[in-house]
């Protein structure tokens, strides 16, 4: 279920994490579930180190590179950004 989300999804945010290189069952589910063109967003104070990590790990292209966002901030900062609907 997870790897069809993955290669279904057009924008993907991840949230606070790290993508360590020891956490070789999601790299590696990402590596080979991960939607290429999908557009990805990183909210983590060290967001640009992690958007390296996802290429060193050859989770995600050095050519698409640019359709990664790097927000440096915290959970409850990105929140503050975030236009949500009244209802």
């Amino acid at each position: 279920m997870a790897e069809r989300a993955l290669r279904m999804a057009d924008e993907i945010t991840f949230i606070g994490y790290s993508i360590p290189k020891y956490d070789i069952r999601v790299a590696g589910l990402l590596k080979t579930s991960l939607n290429k063109s999908a557009t990805l967003r990183i909210v983590d104070p060290q967001s640009n180190r992690i958007k390296n990590r996802l290429v060193d790990l050859g989770i995600y292209p050095q050519d698409k590179a640019n359709n990664v966002s790097a927000e440096d901030c915290g959970f409850k900062e990105y929140l503050s950004t975030l236009r949500i609907p009244n209802r």
